[in-house]
C-alpha cells in the first residue's frame, strides 16, 4: 500500500489507543512520514487513497460507525478495518507486528 503512493500523499489512520500495537508499528515505522494519524472524531474531510480505521472496544458505537463512516466514504481505493475479537468474555484487538504489514 505504502509502495503504492507518491511521498506527498498520506494514508489515513484514525486510532483511539496510542497504546495498541498497531499504533505502535505505525508510528515507529520507517513509513511514518506516509500516515496522517487522527485520533477518533477529527479525520472528516480528509480524503486519501486509503484508510486506515482501528476500533476499539471501550469506544462507542456511535463515535466507531462515525469515523468507520469517514474512512470508507473519504477513501478513494481502499479501506482497512482493524475490529476487536470475542475471545471468551473479553474484545481484543489482533496482535500485528511487522511481519504482518
Amino acid at each position: 500500500m505504502i509502495k503504492l503512493k507518491s511521498p506527498e500523499d498520506k494514508i489515513g489512520y484514525i486510532y483511539y489507543n496510542t497504546d495498541t500495537d498497531l499504533y505502535k508499528l505505525l508510528s515507529n515505522s520507517k513509513y511514518k512520514d506516509h500516515i496522517k494519524f487522527y485520533f477518533g472524531g477529527t479525520a472528516q474531510g480528509f480524503e486519501s487513497d486509503f484508510y486506515i480505521v482501528e476500533n476499539d472496544p471501550n469506544v462507542s458505537k456511535e463515535v466507531y460507525f462515525h469515523d468507520l463512516y469517514t474512512g470508507v466514504t473519504r477513501s478513494k481505493k481502499a479501506s482497512l478495518v482493524f475490529a476487536p475479537v470475542q475471545v471468551g468474555n473479553s474484545k481484543i484487538l489482533p496482535k500485528v507486528d511487522s511481519s504482518t504489514i
